[in-house]
């Protein structure tokens, strides 16, 4: 019987963290500790979530500085719509695993639709699919001033329809990069079903918190 790693990863500093991949372990325990953070409310109002310094792969498509996301665009993404600021319901554990995926995407593609406000931005499929096949997306903004890149920052993460996927693939324009240079009709099989909504004990302790909230106002 193998007996279990208890081993306990040093969270890095933010500076650290820009000295490190975006998988290393301790970035991840830091990236981590801020999306607690938000939902338990240790982390700063104003301050925005590192997740860290961007992989090799997104380097390559002008996302160069740093990848931040604000934390109402972190509660947007995890709770369901008209819930605290949610709209994606796609849960804390998405969140939490998501630099895994930035760093090993499925495809990367121009945006040609909307969440293009100061500046271009990118769309970076995951290898998640939702129960109804949609594949996970995260929307990144390049933010530039004069040509010079300023920051890059993550909008949204949703689970896109067809309606996306025919349109950022139906010109090959679009389309800056595919895992192994296959086409996304043979890469969208090998997706897999992103995290269950309610797998993370922080978005059940913070759903819990905020009902136990409204249920003390409401008597």
């Amino acid at each position: 019987m193998k007996k279990k790693n208890n081993k306990k990863v040093r969270p890095a500093t933010r500076k650290e963290s820009m000295k490190l991949d975006i998988t290393d372990e301790r970035n991840i325990a830091r990236y981590h500790k801020e999306i607690d953070g938000v939902f338990n409310g240790s982390l700063f109002i104003r301050k925005k979530v590192l997740l860290g310094k961007p992989p090799k792969i997104l380097t390559k498509y002008g996302i160069e500085k740093p990848l931040y996301c604000s934390q109402k665009v972190v509660r947007k993404i995890a709770y369901p719509k008209g819930y605290f600021g949610g709209k994606h319901n796609l849960g804390i554990s998405v969140l939490k695993k998501l630099p895994h995926e930035l760093n090993n995407p499925l495809a990367i593609t121009k945006n040609t639709r909307n969440h293009m406000v100061d500046g271009d931005s990118v769309v970076v499929w995951t290898n998640w699919k939702n129960d109804d096949n949609n594949s996970v997306i995260t929307v990144i903004r390049i933010e530039n001033k004069n040509g010079v890149i300023m920051a890059n920052i993550v909008v949204t993460v949703f689970a896109s329809g067809k309606n996306y996927l025919d349109q950022l693939f139906g010109n090959m324009k679009n389309v800056l990069y595919t895992k192994g240079n296959k086409s996304i009709k043979k890469l969208l099989p090998y997706r897999c079903l992103m995290p269950k909504v309610y797998a993370d004990d922080t978005l059940i302790k913070s759903v819990s918190l905020r009902k136990s909230i409204v249920e003390d106002k409401k008597t």
